[in-house]
């Protein structure tokens, strides 16, 4: 039987099923052509080597040629028509080269793939099966609508669909018009390689915790640190191993340091197969936190080599865990009722034992590589119409055996002396996600100075410049050192900066481009001959470091908050740069007195802090309607969607205020990456009817939410000192917020606002409850929140601050 598998990438570390499945069938005498986009050639010769009945086809744009050649008709169209006919080509192109290999079935590994596919999936001839596994039918059903009509027409089009567990059976059944299409085939292992035979000594006596996936919101690693802290506080000794790599590294790191975890949990990369399996050699204990799943692979080699695993009821793992039987389950996002199964089983050893034992008999007897293969063949073979092949001799197991104290700048009581021209350095300008740089320029050109913003690159939303007018601004000047924005424009900078272009020469291409952007920055910044160039993050100021001795005027950078909160966590090169940065900068602006803590622990000057607290337009942010009435009480928050805003934390917050006081609706203006996370998690928690997200939104925009709010909702787990908590306090809206960053500086608590502690969902939840059943309260702590803004955070305050900084050092 010839059989073309569809993945992206092949082999891979992290999709070892896909690997197993394609080596058992080669085995099996099936001839197995894998197509895919990236092609991991070491990794490759390891698992197969000459394997004859194994080929990887790379699909790729740039191994069309030979097919170009063949169909010069087609090349003249590739070469002058849009770039949508280009895509066309291409697929005829995968069209082509998939009917070449003239196969009986052709397998996409995953429906997202499928999706991409349709094209071809209608064409060919041969039979046509698609795995759902897990995040396309989980996640991205729920957030992207066109993808819903295109996963129906490809569960129309296949002939059969393949679930990894009932579950995932139960959540694809609304989009396919012919159940009977879909078999289950649960995920398999190799239960030779992964057994717990002639293993080697323990190296140590310390209870060991093991987790392996990747570093994405999925793996729930954030509710699995959150039980990890709760264990810890109960005082047993033991180490939390985390084998795996990904976009969530960051926020993992950040919540081991916020939880002081150090010395318990172990960030170990990415491993091997062989790798993993040495290490659950050493480990007594496996972890599975997991908000959703299709089955985890992993889990099943744990408890293959008698591991007990805590996991959660993700996905199908009910279908795998009997509890008390196999293991140990509780519900997504318990972190209470995980760190307790965790606590019990480093207590007792001979449940440990027990439960590792009876996982592994329930691998062999529903997991192995030989159930899971058999059940392919037989499927395929119907579909077509081929005599099943007969089981080789040897499975494949039988052949694989073996601080000091800062002063806050006071404004000063003297007239100025003359006006300035300040340089500001940001990534973007104008943008609307960073609203308190756009009030810094209004309030220094109102003041008469000159101002240059330089921007990293232009912005793609234009709106936001009319919307604050800032064309009407003629001491106003927005510089762009993004040379690569055309061509013209290049010719123009070479015209303006020859000699930038003849010291940034090198034979090696990368070296000149990245001397030439260096020069050309040097001398378009130093053209403006500003008295101040004021870096607006510290990270930016660390990109831009080579440009400082060159820079003629004063230097000035501000450390906001992730920069200085997160990255010197996950980025340890970062910290000697940013030390180098603090002695060659002349002042460093901090948001708050937590921040100056903060970066003076990191070696920066006592004598070069100053705090300029952040501030609003409190004529502007004035709330018109005192009174208003609304059927439910409405909570506000505004915030980019990133995990720095603790919007998970307060998703949990949200979901325990349900359960005691449900007529109220939490909106949350803002995008973001973690969109498609919140989605899910929404979804995850049954909040449909209490949470709406409303995307991003202008500044009048956001005043008329929090004309019409209650309450504001800051659940952030990392701040400097949050602006929009500033706006709603200016709006006499009562506030919940995190004791994060510098918001004990903004808010306190009871007088002016609620603080709670950082990840206290349980408290977040009670505090946003007193308030949703007390209007009294909320409008006592809201008048009070109005005063505060008025009396600390007014922006002619923060420009007073600013000029009194940039005169001292200029006098």
């Amino acid at each position: 039987m010839r059989i073309i598998l569809f993945v992206d990438t092949f082999p891979s570390l992290s999709e070892t099923f896909i690997s197993n499945k394609v080596r058992y069938l080669a085995e099996k005498g099936c001839n197995v052509f894998v197509f895919c986009v990236k092609r991991n050639n070491d990794l490759l010769h390891e698992l197969f080597g000459n394997n004859k009945n194994v080929e990887v086809v790379l699909l790729r744009k740039s191994t069309m040629v030979p097919f170009l050649l063949s169909h010069p008709f087609l090349v003249t169209r590739f070469l002058f028509k849009p770039t949508s006919l280009r895509q066309r080509l291409f697929r005829r192109f995968r069209l082509a080269k998939i009917n070449q290999y003239k196969p009986d079935i052709i397998h996409f590994e995953f429906s997202g793939i499928g999706v991409d596919y349709l094209y071809e999936i209608r064409k060919v001839t041969c039979k046509k099966v698609v795995s759902c596994r897990g995040s396309a039918e989980k996640v991205k059903l729920l957030i992207h609508k066109d993808r819903k009509e295109n996963f129906r027409a490809l569960l129309d089009e296949v002939d059969a669909v393949h679930c990894v567990s009932e579950d995932m059976r139960r959540t694809i059944l609304p989009y396919c018009n012919k159940p009977e299409k879909i078999f289950i085939n649960y995920p398999s292992i190799n239960t030779a390689f992964f057994s717990k035979q002639h293993l080697s000594q323990k190296k140590t006596d310390i209870v060991t915790i093991l987790s392996v996936g990747r570093f994405t919101f999925q793996k729930g690693f954030g509710t699995g640190l959150q039980a990890i802290h709760l264990l810890k506080e109960s005082g047993v000794d033991f180490k939390w191993m985390i084998v795996g790599s990904g976009p969530e590294y960051e926020q993992i790191l950040y919540q081991v340091h916020h939880f002081k975890l150090q010395d318990h949990v172990q960030l170990l990369g990415a491993r091997s197969s062989a790798e993993v399996k040495d290490l659950m050699v050493q480990a007594d204990i496996y972890f599975l936190p997991s908000v959703y799943e299709g089955i985890a692979n992993v889990a099943l080699e744990a408890m293959s080599m008698e591991l007990p695993v805590v996991a959660t009821r993700s996905g199908g793992m009910e279908e795998v865990i009997v509890p008390a039987e196999n293991g140990l389950l509780a519900d997504v996002y318990d972190h209470i009722g995980l760190a307790d199964h965790l606590l019990l089983l480093l207590k007792d050893a001979g449940l440990r034992k027990q439960l590792g034992s009876n996982a592994r008999k329930t691998i062999e007897q529903r997991f192995t590589l030989d159930i899971q293969t058999e059940k392919y063949i037989a499927v395929y073979s119907k579909l077509a119409g081929i005599t099943c092949i007969q089981p080789a001799q040897d499975t494949i197991e039988q052949l694989n055996a073996p601080a000091d104290k800062v002063t806050v700048s006071a404004i000063p009581s003297t007239p100025y002396k003359k006006q300035l021209h300040i340089g500001i350095i940001l990534p973007e300008f104008p943008t609307v996600s960073e609203t308190f740089f756009i009030n810094k320029v209004i309030g220094l050109c109102n003041r008469g100075h000159r101002v240059t913003v330089f921007g990293g690159r232009k912005p793609i939303d234009n709106s936001v410049a009319r919307l604050y007018r800032l064309d009407n601004y003629k001491n106003l000047v927005i510089a762009d050192l993004d040379f690569k924005s055309s061509l013209l424009h290049l010719g123009k900078i070479f015209f303006l900066f020859p000699s930038a272009f003849f010291k940034s020469f090198h034979t090696d291409l990368q070296v000149f481009r990245r001397k030439l952007y260096v020069n050309l920055c040097k001398a378009y910044t130093n053209k403006y001959n500003c008295d101040i160039y004021h870096f607006g993050y510290s990270g930016i100021a660390i990109f831009y470091l080579s440009l400082f001795d060159s820079l003629k005027g004063k230097t000035v950078i501000s450390c906001r908050g992730t920069a200085e909160n997160v990255k010197l966590i996950s980025e340890k090169e970062r910290i000697k740069k940013l030390k180098i940065l603090f002695e060659k900068v002349d002042k460093i602006h901090c948001v708050s007195a937590s921040m100056s803590n903060t970066v003076q622990s990191y070696g920066a000057p006592v004598d070069k802090i100053f705090i300029n607290r952040p501030a609003i337009d409190t004529t502007f942010f004035s709330r018109q309607n005192q009174v208003h009435h609304n059927d439910k009480i409405i909570i506000l928050s505004v915030g980019r969607l990133v995990f720095q805003k603790g919007f998970m934390i307060g998703l949990l917050a949200i979901q325990k205020l349900k359960e005691q006081f449900g007529n109220f609706v939490w909106k949350i203006a803002g995008d973001g990456p973690k969109m498609e996370e919140l989605m899910t998690h929404i979804h995850s928690l049954g909040l449909m009817e209490n949470i709406v997200l409303l995307g991003k939104k202008d500044r009048n925009e956001i005043k008329e939410l929090y004309e019409e709010a209650d309450i504001y909702f800051l659940p952030s787990v990392s701040e400097g000192l949050a602006n929009a908590v500033l706006e709603a306090m200016s709006m006499s809206l009562a506030v919940v917020s995190s004791d994060v960053g510098g918001m004990q500086e903004a808010i306190t608590h009871n007088a002016d606002g609620k603080l709670v502690s950082n990840y206290d969902h349980a408290a977040m939840a009670a505090q946003l409850l007193e308030l949703c059943k007390d209007d009294v309260l909320r409008k006592k702590l809201g008048e009070a929140a109005r005063k505060t803004a008025e009396e600390k955070f007014d922006i002619s305050r923060y420009i007073d601050v600013f000029e009194d900084e940039y005169y001292k050092l200029l006098h």
